[in-house]
């Protein structure tokens, strides 16, 4: 006997709840999904086409008044284009924190904040992010940022504060620059390919797919209203009727000379994906070897600076938190404190250089290889298996690297497994302590 949508509809309950997690806001049948679908990708298509066209006539006076703009000036077409606009950076984290990261279904206050954590006052009015958001997505199709899009949502989606709606055997294609590709529905049991892209990721799920195309929704509505702001002495109906195609103007970069990591993270969300800049990433990985050398170098001709860095790792150490008594560690009138942290000091330092030089070897391969496989490389294919393993070897390696500091926090020549605190309600402070039995 066939199961009923009641009988279905009570299982996929029973299934959240016997497993701990919590329910999708919503679970939509495929018609509907679809309806929704072709809606957004309607809106999201026609306002794509417009801003391109726009900029193919017009981005280079974009560009100039902008800059020309004061940050109180931008912060007012900003919220022109999107009133209510999260005024600070990171807002999603800040939503978080406020809500005290509980599981949360639909009941979340800062919605928009976990959806475009990108889109803020405080990083929009910066330097050229507004116009590199502009152009990266003015200049590529849609389908392009859609990994991102949603990858972007990832603290929402983890709190459970804006999880995507629940449609079970079936993906989405976010393929194309057409109503019929971009947001299409398959189902797993008449494409068998289906359910192997949306595991290998050239497919989403549909709830994963509505989610992008509401984020592109909104996101293009939002670019349109700031182009038009800026261009507001030029009749709307002849942005693209009334001027002629103009070459595209230089990409926009940074006016220091040298890349930071720090710009590069800001400008990341702003940025076309898919195109990593191997050579670029290689000169602040080489800025960040070269400072390891001349860390070692200064170790072994300063003495001054020998002293000073081995009294900052000393004063690091958990061994220099008085215990739950408030007594001193007995360990610290022992040479052997001074051996650790000598060793520490000095095996970190030639770590750091064998690591940065292990990761600028493994940029400078990615380079040739990104260039060697230039033409096999697209969202719509799985990567060449050689380009594959370099690039998944770089993110280990990363992983490891970005482990570091927490293992250097946890230094202790004993085994340190308990720390209490007291806080102190007449100096708002916290007070760390040693828990002596736990060594």
């Amino acid at each position: 006997m066939p199961l009923t949508d009641a009988d279905i509809q009570r299982l996929q309950n029973n299934f959240w709840a016997s497993h701990g997690l919590p329910r999708p806001p919503s679970m939509p049948n495929t018609n509907e999904v679809r309806q929704e679908a072709r809606e957004r990708s309607t809106e999201v298509l026609s306002n794509w086409n417009r801003l391109r066209h726009i900029l193919e006539r017009h981005e280079e006076v974009i560009r100039k008044r902008w800059m020309k703009k004061s940050k109180v000036q931008r912060s007012e077409i900003i919220l022109q284009a999107w009133p209510g606009l999260s005024a600070n950076h990171r807002p999603d984290f800040l939503a978080l924190v406020e809500e005290g990261g509980q599981t949360r279904s639909t009941s979340t206050k800062f919605r928009e904040a976990y959806l475009w954590p990108y889109l803020n006052v405080e990083d929009l009015i910066r330097g050229k992010s507004l116009l590199l958001l502009i152009n990266s997505r003015g200049r590529h199709p849609p389908c392009v940022f859609a990994h991102s899009d949603f990858k972007a949502t990832y603290i929402g989606n983890i709190s459970g504060a804006v999880m995507p709606a629940f449609v079970n055997f079936h993906a989405m294609l976010m393929d194309g620059e057409t109503v019929e590709t971009y947001g299409r529905i398959v189902s797993w049991e008449e494409d068998k390919s289906a359910m192997e892209n949306t595991v290998i990721g050239l497919a989403h799920l549909p709830g994963m797919g509505l989610r992008i195309l509401e984020i592109q929704q909104r996101l293009f509505h939002f670019l349109l209203k700031c182009c038009e702001a800026l261009l507001h002495d030029i009749d709307a109906d002849l942005l693209i009727s009334g001027a002629s195609i103009k070459p595209e103007p230089p990409p926009l970069k940074d006016d220091s000379e040298w890349s930071s990591i720090a710009s590069v993270a800001a400008e990341a969300p702003y940025r076309l994906p898919s195109q990593i800049d191997f050579n670029r990433l290689k000169v602040i990985v080489e800025a960040r070897r070269m400072n390891a050398e001349d860390h070692i170098r200064d170790l072994r001709e300063d003495p001054g600076y020998f002293a000073d860095v081995l009294g900052d790792w000393s004063e690091h150490r958990l061994e220099r938190l008085l215990d739950t008594p408030e007594f001193p560690h007995t360990i610290l009138d022992n040479p052997t404190f001074w051996e650790f942290v000598i060793g520490n000091a000095i095996s970190d330092a030639y770590s750091a250089l064998i690591v940065w030089g292990d990761i600028g070897q493994q940029l400078t391969h990615l380079a040739f290889l990104q260039a060697k496989y230039a033409s096999e490389i697209t969202p719509k294919k799985q990567l060449p298996p050689e380009y594959m393993q370099a690039l998944l070897t770089l993110r280990y390696s990363l992983t490891k690297l970005q482990k570091r500091p927490f293992k250097q926090s946890k230094g202790s020549i004993l085994r340190i497994t308990a720390i209490s605190f007291k806080i102190s309600a007449q100096t708002r402070s916290v007070r760390f302590y040693r828990d002596p039995s736990s060594e």
